[in-house]
């Protein structure tokens, strides 16, 4: 009596043909994965750089006034009002925005925080404002750099820097991105 047996299955080739392509798309997906979780400094230094090249854009279209006021965590945009008070701006890019944790402004030069007496009263609620940039319809007002830096390894450093004309708002001490 014969019995015959089906031979089902795979092999030992076959099997490890499977793993190698797994390991090998893991590799690929798992660096971009966790790259997406958390803003780099460089992302954020673009984020901002772009907002600010915007908001210059948007003071000569519009003929009003733009001001980026800073704090150590956060930024927002505010534009004059045609009574002359200063409105915040709530429409992306221009709202009030928080920086990432562990992503701070630690330096604005040259430091104008000027307040009226109705932002001193806001000031006491919101915490200070460190420097404040004002964009006209002619262009950026000043000379300024802004530098943000990595909290965590304060090594980490990248300015943004703004000069009147074209191209005049852009990334300085790059880093690898």
């Amino acid at each position: 009596m014969n019995i015959q047996r089906s031979e089902a299955g795979f092999t030992l080739l076959e099997i490890l043909l499977v793993i190698v392509i797994l390991a090998v798309s893991t590799a690929l997906i798992a660096p971009s994965f966790f790259a997406a979780s958390s803003p780099s400094l460089y992302d954020e230094a673009r984020r901002l750089n772009l907002a600010l090249k915007l908001a210059s854009d948007e003071a000569s279209l519009s003929g009003r006034m733009f001001r980026w006021s800073a704090r150590t965590d956060s930024y927002f945009f505010e534009t004059a009002a045609a009574n002359g008070a200063w409105q915040a701006v709530s429409e992306p890019p221009f709202e009030a925005y928080d920086l990432p944790s562990g992503i701070g402004i630690v330096d604005v030069q040259p430091v104008n925080n000027s307040l009226t007496e109705d932002e001193k009263d806001k000031k006491k609620a919101t915490g200070p404002v460190m420097a404040r940039l004002f964009f006209s319809p002619q262009g950026v007002m000043a000379i300024s750099e802004i530098t943000l830096a990595n909290t965590v390894e304060s090594s980490q450093r990248i300015s943004i820097q703004l000069r009147p004309g074209p191209g005049g708002i852009q990334i300085m001490n790059g880093m690898d991105k």
